[in-house]
């Protein structure tokens, strides 16, 4: 359970790392 619950944390702040990665490189403003 307890390793189940860091397993997820790594994969959601994954996903958000790659979504702030995508949003900066579309926007024009750097």
């Amino acid at each position: 359970k307890f390793y189940y619950l860091i397993h997820s944390k790594k994969i959601i702040l994954r996903l958000r790392n790659t979504i702030l990665f995508v949003i900066y490189n579309i926007s024009p403003i750097k």
